[in-house]
């Protein structure tokens, strides 16, 4: 899909492209960074990027680079590159910078009858931050509690989405729909984690209401999921697996809000996400975010919960505390300071160890 994308972008090109070659050069830039140090506070981690062995910068530290260009009336090419420095499996510890295309799509915009559209790899619409998932500075949080960012392990796919957009009062109402396909890199060689996937057959729909301070947000899909294991040199058969993943389809919902005014600051999302091979369904999760603007300052508190019902992979439950401070030292750059405390029971799936574990965080966020 993201080949026809290209193709379809250069074929725009040549058919509006009348203008000049400087003229169709001009292209827009922005980047963002988010730099975090992480260290655990107990002997038993969280997983292998909180060790003992002192403070890591591996977790989640990445910059971005933005570029759009308009080349055609109504039309804009758009991408997005994202390195991050990512350490999750204890046989992975040794992180290396990975960069990926997040975004590649062609945008239609039609304002005069609030009709939009994309084609190419873009960001699935799953959460309130869905659009901005990597602009650490446009959330309070050091990252979207784990729980819940986890409950859906992809997060852009190559299709098409459609969208309607209406001013009612002082809001703005957005209905959108979008399908299309998703595919992770190679399967880790360095484990036994069925982590190499493919997501089929993606349709769903999102409806959002927002105003000054304050947004609902709600998106329904479903996709079917090829999973495949480094053991095998092509994907393994369904009997390897519990249930029947291949031929089964995944539904995913998801509803919450964000509240962001007179000093306070809220955010409050739940997603479910079930398959029709099981009676019961595989993942819970939600989170709750309370916060109170003092100047600069953000204090602010997270209650993250994820369920995790997968029979014959993983049975278990994570829940945290996470304690945050922010200080925005300028509008294009945030402190930030966490204290996380996690609760894991059963055998979830991003676990190394159950029982209680604390770390501390600190970050710099920059948009530029």
């Amino acid at each position: 899909m993201l080949k026809n994308s290209l193709r379809l972008l250069l074929c725009f090109y040549f058919v509006y492209g009348g203008a000049s070659l400087a003229e169709a050069s001009e292209i827009m830039w922005n980047g963002f960074a988010s730099v975090y140090a992480r260290e655990s506070l107990t002997t038993n981690p969280r997983d292998s990027s909180t060790d003992d062995k002192g403070i890591n910068f591996d977790n989640d530290t990445k910059v971005g680079l933005n570029m759009s260009s308009h080349f055609a009336k109504d039309w804009t090419a758009v991408g997005q590159i994202v390195a991050s420095r990512r350490s999750i499996t204890p046989a992975n510890v040794a992180a290396t910078w990975s960069p990926e295309f997040d975004w590649f799509f062609l945008n239609y915009d039609d304002p005069t009858t609030g009709l939009s559209m994309k084609v190419g790899r873009q960001l699935y619409p799953f959460s309130l931050t869905a659009e901005y998932v990597d602009v650490g500075l446009a959330y309070p949080w050091r990252e979207l509690p784990e729980q819940f960012r986890t409950a859906v392990f992809f997060k852009s796919f190559e299709g098409l989405s459609l969208a309607y957009q209406k001013t009612i009062g002082e809001s703005q109402f957005v209905a959108r729909l979008f399908g299309g396909d998703a595919r992770s890199g190679q399967p880790d060689q360095s484990n036994n984690a069925y982590n190499g996937y493919q997501i089929n057959n993606l349709e769903g729909a999102v409806v959002s209401l927002e105003a000054e301070g304050w947004k609902l947000h709600a998106t329904y899909s479903q996709f079917r999921i090829v999973i495949t294991s480094p053991n095998f040199q092509t994907p393994p058969t369904p009997s390897t697996l519990v249930g029947s993943e291949f031929g089964s389809m995944n539904h995913n919902v998801t509803i919450g809000g964000t509240y962001d005014r007179h000093n306070i600051m809220g955010y409050l999302e739940y997603t479910l996400n079930c398959n029709t091979a099981f009676p019961d369904c595989l993942v819970k999760a939600y989170y709750g975010t309370l916060g109170y603007h003092l100047g600069a300052f953000l204090p602010h508190y997270t209650f993250a919960l994820g369920d995790w019902d997968i029979p014959g992979e993983f049975n278990g439950r994570e829940t945290s505390h996470g304690f945050g401070l922010n200080y925005q030292l300028d509008p294009a750059i945030v402190l930030k300071a966490e204290y996380l405390r996690q609760q894991d029971t059963g055998t979830a799936i991003f676990l190394t160890n159950v029982g209680w574990a604390d770390s501390v965080a600190l970050g710099l966020n920059v948009v530029f």
